[in-house]
């Protein structure tokens, strides 16, 4: 085979990569977006266990965001989730 040949046979295969690429986009865009859950204060002491003390405390020292809405204090589900997975520690007592 010569160069010419290569060339052209790399740009074929080039070609079919973009388009599976840009099928695997569309396809993508197509899946349902997951929307947030919103959880109220009594569901967020539940999940950690913890008192709505300890809470307060959380929301005052702006470690964990919220929204007020209506009188009642909301948090994102992602927004715990992440609180728990910036503070896992692997680390085990010998």
């Amino acid at each position: 085979m010569n160069q010419k040949e290569q060339r052209v046979k790399i740009n074929r295969t080039i070609d079919t990569m973009i388009n599976i690429l840009l099928n695997l986009k569309e396809q993508i865009n197509l899946l349902p977006q997951k929307k947030e859950v919103w959880l109220d204060a009594q569901d967020v002491m539940n999940l950690l266990h913890i008192s709505q003390r300890k809470l307060q405390n959380l929301r005052s020292s702006k470690r964990l965001p919220f929204t007020r809405l209506g009188g009642k204090i909301l948090y994102k589900e992602s927004d715990i989730m992440k609180i728990l997975s910036d503070n896992y520690n692997t680390k085990t007592k010998d």
